[in-house]
């Protein structure tokens, strides 16, 4: 019986009154316990995360390198100014 009811809730309505009772007073627990473990689980792991910190990866350039030029200017692209081209540099419009 305790397998059926493993899987199948529906096989709780089998059970004496007084077994359905203490079944779903069961199920009622396990789910809980589950959700309160797992709400801990979540605020450990988002605690742990802000102690983490941002390490500069070599090989990887740096987001403070100016621009070297040849690319579109400010505000050009906003004045829709700039087009871009299949090798992927820009030019202006006439």
């Amino acid at each position: 019986m305790i397998t059926a009811i493993l899987h199948s809730k529906s096989a709780i309505r089998l059970l004496p009154l007084n077994l359905q009772v203490r079944a779903l007073d069961a199920y009622a627990s396990s789910l809980s316990t589950v959700w309160v473990v797992s709400g801990c689980l979540a605020i450990v792991t988002l605690i742990s995360a802000l102690f983490i910190q941002e390490k500069e990866l070599p090989g990887r350039v740096s987001q403070d390198v100016k621009s070297t030029g040849g690319g579109a200017g400010e505000g050009d692209l906003e004045r829709g100014r700039v087009f871009a081209t299949i090798e992927g540099e820009t030019r202006d419009s006439i």
